[in-house]
């Protein structure tokens, strides 16, 4: 069982000011099992396990939902990935967000599959994390990255993230996302 405050870089002070998770992701179903797009993987499934319907916006989705004492806004942008940026913003205008208000999920060539972790800071080179700051003028935004390894060669990246996950990895992620919001829910009843 996953436990929040074991995974790499957590830091519950951050934690603590979340309302919403925003998943950085590429539209439509022909990206749905794509290792980029594991941020709205992890959105769509938390809906489903718990009977939500995303509502669309013009450019992302969301729904909401009680996690232990906490309201939490589950979202994930309607753009392209390198253009994340945009939803982000408007989500955080419709209700009133600050960077700090927000986590952001997303894919991590620097973890294996399928270890998570904490953080913020620098993109790495991360194109929808680029366009998060590009467009909202903030780097601080506290991020879950969900690994999905690296290719050997450094010019299969582009190839890389886009190739689907296979059954049992899909499967392993499912399982991951609950056991995630399950310690997302014991960490908001306690703080």
């Amino acid at each position: 069982m996953i436990q929040i405050n074991k995974i790499p870089n957590f830091d519950a002070s951050k934690l603590a000011q979340i309302k919403a998770v925003f998943a950085l992701s590429n539209p439509g179903t022909k990206f749905k099992y794509t290792r980029h797009n594991v941020g709205a993987l992890f959105v769509e499934v938390i809906a489903e396990k718990n009977s939500q319907t995303l509502i669309a916006e013009k450019n992302f989705s969301f729904f909401e939902l009680n996690i232990g004492s906490k309201n939490i806004i589950f979202s994930r942008t309607d753009t392209f990935m390198n253009s994340s940026g945009i939803g982000l913003k408007e989500l955080m205008k419709k209700f009133n967000l600050k960077p700090e208000n927000v986590l952001i999920v997303h894919d991590e060539l620097e973890k294996d599959f399928p270890k998570i972790g904490f953080g913020s800071g620098s993109h790495k080179g991360h194109n929808g994390m680029r366009s998060v700051f590009e467009q909202t003028g903030a780097t601080t935004f506290y991020r879950l990255k969900f690994g999905i390894g690296r290719p050997e060669n450094k010019n299969d990246v582009p190839t890389f993230v886009l190739e689907k996950f296979s059954k049992d990895q899909v499967d392993t992620l499912i399982e991951t996302f609950q056991e995630v919001l399950t310690s997302l829910e014991t960490f908001f009843q306690e703080n």
